[in-house]
């Protein structure tokens, strides 16, 4: 008796494939055994070693995000098999004409019944919440082909898709199992920051693809989104004085690209023409460390100067996650430790306090959030 697969990986195969209107059909073994290009080109093996690696199931480090269990997958595809258990059956639509009354049978484009799509990228409302979304086996979505090999591009690229997200693998993956995720990143120039807020979206197991998918009909958006500055270093000055922003905005400029940072400027302007704000964001993408020792790290900081009546309120915010060379891991991001996060945090608070000093023709260190500047 044919095992039911759940992995299917290319169109030669798909042509096996028998889909009665919207159902959900299963894929009988035999079709991988009876196609060899599948066995030559196994998809499953070319999305094994992704470059990049982050820890996603956690709270205290900027990767740590949302993570899905393979039992909460399995539930889903049984709801959704429920769910679409009378797509055979599709509505039809009456035409009265001279020879008669026909019937004509209109697909579910919207509803239960359309053809399932992948949601690999972006999240819906911003939110990884499961009531968003479904999962299903590789060969039960339609755009399952393109899916798989935008991933595989996506497994041996350290760069990002361009549109402030990259892949990662999972490195707390169970055994067994290797979650896919998406993540945020900063990119800034043609330098990309650490990855931020991870999502599982795909799990590759042994001899099966799983991918979420989106619930497209009925989605209505719980709240507006919201920042979570997971693991985030937060830094704060407020500097009294009436110089112009920009000199201090210069001046940071200047100390970010001291750090070897990629940053970009943006300046936000009243109807009247005084600025009211300057956003600074600036990314590095895996290289040595610039403050720890044996370490490689990759590095997003941005800063944001809001004019106040009594001068300019700094606010920086840093994500960083390292690579012990020590273990001879190039890419596998690391949360940092206690000390590690204590260094970085005292090194960026100590510089950006230095750069908004040196915009001043002289200043006093009030306290440690508060420069008198002239």
């Amino acid at each position: 008796m044919a095992r039911k697969l759940s992995f299917l990986l290319f169109a030669s195969a798909l042509a096996s494939c028998s889909f009665e209107g919207y159902a959900i059909t299963t894929v009988d073994s035999s079709i991988f055994d009876a196609v060899p290009e599948i066995q030559d080109h196994d998809m499953r093996q070319r999305l094994e070693g992704f470059k990049l690696m982050a820890p996603i199931s956690c709270k205290e480090f900027p990767s740590c995000g949302h993570d899905t269990s393979l039992a909460t997958v399995r539930r889903s595809f049984q709801m959704l098999t429920k769910e679409r258990a009378n797509c055979n059956q599709l509505p039809t639509i009456s035409i009265n004409g001279v020879i008669g009354t026909l019937s004509i049978p209109v697909p579910d484009v919207y509803g239960n019944c359309a053809p399932l799509t992948t949601a690999l990228v972006d999240d819906i409302c911003d939110s990884p919440s499961d009531d968003y979304y479904f999962w299903a086996p590789a060969e039960q979505f339609s755009n399952r082909k393109a899916s798989l090999e935008f991933l595989s591009l996506q497994s041996r690229s350290t760069t990002g898709t361009g549109l402030g997200r990259v892949f990662v693998q999972a490195s707390d993956s169970p055994a067994n199992e290797q979650h896919i995720a998406v993540c945020k990143v900063t990119e800034a120039g043609n330098a990309i920051g650490p990855p931020l807020n991870c999502v599982t979206v795909a799990i590759v197991l042994d001899r099966e693809i799983w991918f979420r998918g989106a619930r497209h009909s009925g989605v209505m958006c719980e709240s507006a989104a919201t920042l979570r500055l997971t693991g985030a270093i937060d830094i704060q000055f407020m500097v009294l004085t009436h110089l112009d922003p920009l000199i201090f905005s210069n001046s940071l400029l200047a100390m970010l690209k001291d750090l070897g940072l990629s940053p970009e400027r943006s300046v936000q302007k009243s109807s009247s023409g005084p600025i009211t704000s300057i956003y600074l964001k600036s990314a590095a993408g895996l290289r040595t460390s610039r403050i720890l020792s044996n370490s490689r790290e990759s590095v997003d900081y941005d800063v944001q100067l809001e004019v106040r009546a009594d001068g300019l309120f700094v606010r920086g915010f840093a994500h960083v996650m390292v690579c012990d060379l020590a273990l001879g891991s190039l890419t596998d991001y690391k949360g940092m430790n206690d000390g590690q996060r204590s260094e970085y945090t005292k090194a960026l608070d100590d510089l950006t306090g230095a750069a908004l000093r040196r915009a001043c023709k002289s200043s006093v260190q009030q306290d440690s959030r508060t420069i008198s500047c002239n």
